[in-house]
């Protein structure tokens, strides 16, 4: 690793990796912490690859070319209400949700979360903290690749590779649920 002296904002792609996301949890050796390696040009990402090592899961996808887990095509869930709902993230954020019948769950890797969205085990992810380039990159590709979205809270893309590397807190689901949780998480926090 070397430091930024800034040449990566004139380059034409950039890689932008993130060698560990959940660093707790693989100390703690829990199964939720990835590698995620991402492509940016222009700003957004053209490929990516998650990886979990312990229990095997790569989660890919290149721009137009759809997204895969173990090279297998997947694609986010259908689901649009928050009754049956599963999401992942800090339970206190969605303490309100679960009033309205969504199950929640935590993992520590945010790539990770949005990559189990992306392959349709869950229904949505999202994060109180801003994050950064490197945990985002990936996944955002391997997202929109099945279907998916993933935001800032007020619904705009993250754009990677510029004078800042911080990102607003991210919002990932499907589009049929994407918009009602936006609305939930703007009203709440």
């Amino acid at each position: 690793e070397s430091p930024d002296d800034g040449s990566r904002l004139t380059a034409r792609r950039s890689f932008v990796i993130d060698p560990m996301d959940g660093t707790r949890a693989f100390i703690k050796r829990r199964p939720h912490f990835t590698v995620s390696i991402g492509v940016v040009e222009a700003g957004r990402p053209i490929a990516g690859a998650i990886y979990n090592p312990l229990t095997d899961e790569m989660f890919d996808a290149a721009f137009g070319a759809g997204a895969a887990l173990n090279g297998k095509p997947i694609s986010v869930t259908g689901q649009s209400g928050l009754d049956g709902a599963k999401l992942l993230g800090d339970p206190h954020i969605f303490r309100s949700l679960a009033a309205e019948g969504a199950t929640l769950e935590s993992r520590n890797s945010i790539a990770y979360r949005i990559a189990l969205v992306a392959c349709g085990q869950f229904d949505g992810a999202v994060s109180p903290r801003p994050k950064s380039d490197w945990d985002l990159a990936a996944a955002d590709i391997v997202i929109h690749e099945a279907g998916g979205l993933l935001t800032d809270r007020n619904g705009l893309p993250y754009r990677y590779n510029t004078d800042t590397v911080r990102c607003a807190p991210p919002l990932a689901a499907g589009p049929g649920l994407h918009a009602l949780l936006r609305d939930r998480l703007q009203n709440s926090v």
